[in-house]
């Protein structure tokens, strides 16, 4: 019953799909190629909204040299969408109340921003700052105990793109970004690497760009999942009569509606809990989620088949020793790709 109420629910993500077109080989960036330097002076941008793809293809870029746009956010955000909960209120919210604010400065021999075949982009977290000031005037204080992220790359007709990520000619970039995008739980940690900034200058001097990256398969699955594990328990303790379907469909341990009075009464391996006559699953760090307890545990959405698909990685980014080392065969995936917009407007800082 469970399998078939969510695929239900989640129609965006089933449906036959043309396989997809034979690609050309692998791209192999020459790491000659690669830009390491920048000077000129500075221009400094404060982010004034970060844009949640809806879609696979928003702002995506192709991360491990396999010539596919790569966004796994945009298919999570999307079925979140079809399933009622859109992220982009909660995040516009959290720039506008000063809570969720992050700085660009660009550098260049280009006063217009133009063209320079050597230029960096450095992302700075900033400080809380009550009433954000995104008329073009505002000024800002970084946050000196969050890590600065640099880019360097080129700008050419008043794009910059920042060294491709498949480029062995640079070490790849690594941003500790993070996104306000439930309302009532923590902030999402998404721990880029292999990052990636690309953006157009406008012709009122603002930007309209995109932060892309890999988040390690287990670091979203032991500390983003359970932020949206909790959002959706959240929602079901302060508002249930409006959020019915997240019970009927994950506060259901591991889906096995009988009472049991034994763990092998829950499978026949005996790995699922039998805890107070309801079979559940175990989560990674080893309690127990069980049918009808009014909390929603990441075992109990790892466990859907359907939500699972969602949640599991699409890229391979890191070689069998953990290096950075992004692979078009894709034999083992290890990471999710993110990708997400922004536009930033001039600041002081």
């Amino acid at each position: 019953m469970r399998r078939t109420a969510v695929a239900i629910a989640f129609l965006g993500s089933c449906g036959s799909k043309p396989a997809p077109a034979p690609l050309p080989p692998c791209d192999t960036p020459d790491p000659a190629s690669a830009i390491t330097s920048a000077h000129g002076s500075i221009h400094q941008f404060v982010v004034s909204r970060w844009l949640v793809p809806a879609t696979k293809v928003d702002f995506s870029i192709d991360l491990n040299g396999d010539r596919r746009v790569d966004n796994q956010l945009g298919n999570l955000d999307g079925d979140l969408r079809a399933f009622g909960f859109d992220m982009q209120p909660t995040v516009d919210t959290s720039v506008a109340s000063g809570s969720e604010l992050w700085l660009l400065t660009v550098e260049t021999t280009d006063p217009s921003l133009g063209s320079d075949p050597t230029t960096a982009t450095t992302l700075f977290r900033a400080q809380y700052e009550e009433r954000p000031d995104f008329t073009g005037h505002g000024h800002f204080a970084v946050n000196t105990s969050w890590p600065s992220s640099t880019f360097f790359g080129s700008l050419a007709a008043g794009t910059f793109h920042s060294n491709d990520p498949i480029n062995r000619g640079a070490p790849p970039v690594s941003a500790s970004f993070e996104l306000e995008a439930f309302d009532g739980v923590a902030p999402a940690p998404l721990p880029l690497i292999g990052a990636h900034v690309v953006f157009t200058t406008n012709g009122d001097g603002t930007l309209s760009g995109a932060l892309q990256g890999s988040l390690r398969e287990e670091t979203f699955h032991e500390r983003d999942l359970p932020i949206l594990a909790a959002f959706f328990t959240h929602l079901i303790q302060t508002d249930p009569a409006n959020h019915p379907d997240l019970i009927k469909y994950f506060d259901v341990g591991n889906g096995n509606e009988s009472p049991c009075a034994a763990d092998a009464d829950c499978d026949v391996a005996g790995i699922s809990p039998c805890v107070s006559g309801h079979c559940g699953c175990v989560n990674r760090d080893g309690t127990a989620s069980v049918a009808g307890d009014g909390v929603i545990g990441v075992c109990e959405l790892e466990d859907d088949p359907l939500f699972a698909n969602l949640i599991i990685p699409d890229v391979q980014i890191f070689d069998a020793t953990g290096a950075y080392a992004p692979s078009c065969a894709n034999s083992m995936k290890d990471s999710l790709s993110v990708g997400i917009g922004f536009t930033a407007v001039p600041a002081t800082f």
